[in-house]
């Protein structure tokens, strides 16, 4: 039957499409969430604005993280900015020191070098940064982890679209495949599709979250996607076997 080979080139490419997102979107969660725990003491009401992280480097990078800091006040304020970085452990860390000085409404972005030597145990830079108060304005930070692939022949940014553009690509191609044997097919089936659909889309969504630091809300998508996949692809995997001619 012509279904046969479709089915399972669609149930293998959408296999491939969602894990490479799914991929993605866990290790970018894991790294927010050690980042979470370390150097936690003291922790603020208010995040620092403009905070980012590059999700991975590798040794081709020269990476940094970075914060926009904003004087809102009426005077000028000297700001100091202190960054505590992994040195190799995550009980261990280096402490970069940042001053400006910024006139009323005046706002600067502020970069601070890291490395992939930084990596506690060889896999993930944890960075938290302070914004120290001043006058009227209040004691903010922000972390993040950033994980670290020893791959010299690509950087962390064009790693991460490799995979978002292979993950999309694939799942994509695999919705278009599937969706040539849909025309004909049974109530149960057509529900199956949409789910599938709906299972891409966590996916994407996964990754997205993860790269954007929303790891709690990422974990939680984790968890449904987790579930909806071990579902969907067993359902599947019984449709190809059950479909396969025997000699």
């Amino acid at each position: 039957m012509v279904k046969k080979p479709y089915r399972s080139l669609g149930s293998i490419l959408l296999v491939l499409g969602t894990s490479f997102l799914a991929f993605l979107g866990f290790i970018s969660i894991w790294g927010d969430i050690e980042a979470f725990v370390f150097n936690a003491a003291i922790r603020s009401e208010q995040s620092l604005s403009a905070f980012r992280c590059p999700a991975i480097i590798t040794p081709k990078d020269d990476p940094f993280v970075a914060a926009r800091i904003s004087n809102p006040s009426d005077r000028e304020l000297e700001m100091l900015i202190r960054t505590n970085i992994s040195d190799g452990f995550v009980i261990l860390m280096r402490e970069v020191f940042t001053t400006t000085t910024l006139k009323p409404g005046e706002s600067e972005l502020i970069r601070v070098p890291i490395n992939t030597e930084d990596a506690a145990y060889d896999r993930v830079v944890l960075i938290r940064m302070h914004q120290i108060s001043r006058g009227s304005l209040p004691y903010r930070n922000a972390s993040c982890g950033v994980i670290v692939f020893n791959i010299p022949w690509i950087t962390g940014r064009q790693l991460v679209i490799t995979l978002l553009g292979s993950g999309a690509t694939l799942s994509i191609g695999a919705l278009i495949i599937l969706s040539t044997i849909q025309q004909k097919s049974s109530k149960s089936e057509l529900i199956n599709f949409r789910l599938l659909i709906g299972f891409v889309m966590i996916s994407l969504l996964l990754a997205i979250l993860g790269l954007q630091g929303w790891w709690l809300i990422g974990l939680l998508l984790g968890t449904i996607w987790l579930l909806l996949g071990v579902g969907l692809v067993s359902q599947n995997l019984m449709k190809i076997q059950k479909n396969v001619d025997f000699p």
